[in-house]
């Protein structure tokens, strides 16, 4: 998963994505109450479990936030498993070519020994085995994959609407409150009030909230492109 999902994650300094990872861990804590433990819950706990928050220097802690390095661990982990059976996979493949290889090349050597054929031969056979099996397994992985993908993406989109509607309210506080700085240090008799307010006024207007989060979503949200992992063969 490189993705344009990693910045789900990743980005710390703004308060729209503490908040991001304050409902992430609300929902998966609540979810693995009742239901079986999820694929992405399954990277994230072995990472609590061996460096509790407690320990770490999270100024959030105790406040249902994560530290965002804990994140990025759990998707670290969960492609290892995907790029380690694609691995293993490629590497048998690969090894069966060469065994075929010697297999062909020993035939037309008449003064190969009969024993040197068995082994070349048993080892065509190990690695059409071995190559069958990582090849099933990474099969599988990719398949149980696609199949988690559209629940998943459907989770990650609700708590981005969450986030959205908190991000909403936000802006809208921000403008309540210029409005009230804006009110409190104005000099009414002042000969440029009027102008300083019309301006003020107008620059505030422009503002548009669902204009900002379209944008942040066109960009960094539900209308960017993930990019998922697919089944790659060897071609020789």
């Amino acid at each position: 998963m490189t993705k344009n999902w990693e910045r789900f994650f990743f980005i710390s300094c703004d308060q729209h994505w503490l908040v991001y990872f304050n409902l992430l861990t609300a929902s998966t804590t609540t979810t693995s109450t009742t239901t079986a433990t999820t694929p992405i819950m399954q990277c994230i706990l072995p990472q609590s479990q061996t460096t509790p928050e407690k320990y770490l220097s999270n100024p959030w802690h105790g406040k249902g936030f994560c530290e965002p390095n804990q994140y990025k661990s759990a998707i670290d982990r969960c492609e290892g498993a995907h790029k380690s059976s694609k691995q293993e996979f490629h590497h048998a493949s690969r090894k069966l070519h060469q065994a075929k290889r010697a297999e062909e090349i020993i035939k037309t050597d008449l003064g190969a020994a009969d024993e040197q054929k068995k082994k070349i031969k048993d080892s065509v056979h190990h690695y059409e085995s071995k190559t069958e099996t990582c090849r099933s397994t990474y099969s599988k992985l990719m398949e149980d994959m696609k199949a988690e993908q559209p629940g998943y993406e459907e989770e990650m989109f609700k708590i981005l609407s969450r986030t959205d509607d908190f991000e909403r309210e936000r802006l809208n506080q921000f403008k309540l409150m210029f409005n009230a700085l804006q009110e409190a240090v104005s000099i009414e008799k002042d000969a440029r009030h009027t102008e300083m307010s019309d301006l003020f006024n107008k620059a505030i207007g422009k503002h548009n909230i669902n204009s900002d989060i379209e944008y942040f979503n066109k960009h960094y949200g539900r209308e960017t492109k993930t990019k998922w992992p697919v089944f790659e063969d060897v071609h020789e």
